[in-house]
């Protein structure tokens, strides 16, 4: 789940950051992600939501699914991990899950409309939140074994 969960949510991170980069660069651009008035991506991708931290959203997705994959590989190939690291990973899955709830609620109630790409983020996001718990729950237990 760490390894499909951050492959799938790196590639909409990227799709998100190139239908931004393109909307910024070229005035009038139609996302190719805006199906119609309530599919959209352009409309979310514009919002004040889309910079909440103050830089683009997508940066987090672009620097954070590589991390979730690395520890999805590590944890396939049976890599004994410290637990501080573990936790940690599974601290940094816990926030960008509260974040990206805060971003469903953001999209859904106040932008009224499903982004494409977004609700990929948003299906992998408890699965690898599981994942994680899974390996930390596993991790200490080995530890303290």
């Amino acid at each position: 789940m760490l390894i499909g969960g951050g492959a799938a949510g790196f590639v909409a991170a990227v799709l998100l950051t190139v239908e931004r980069t393109r909307m910024l660069a070229l005035p009038g651009y139609l996302p190719l992600c805006d199906v119609n008035e309530r599919l959209t991506c352009g409309a979310v991708l514009t919002s004040w939501q889309a910079e909440a931290l103050g830089f683009p959203n997508t940066y987090l997705g672009l620097a954070g699914f590589p991390l979730v994959t690395a520890v999805g590989v590590l944890a396939l190939g049976n890599v004994r991990m410290p637990r501080w690291f573990v936790l940690t990973h599974l601290g940094g899955v816990i926030a960008a899950s509260i974040f990206v709830l805060w971003l469903v609620y953001q999209s859904v109630a106040v932008i009224r409309v499903l982004c494409p790409y977004c609700l990929v983020v948003w299906a992998v996001t408890p699965l690898v939140l599981i994942a994680a718990i899974r390996l930390a729950v596993s991790a200490t237990s080995r530890q303290t074994a």
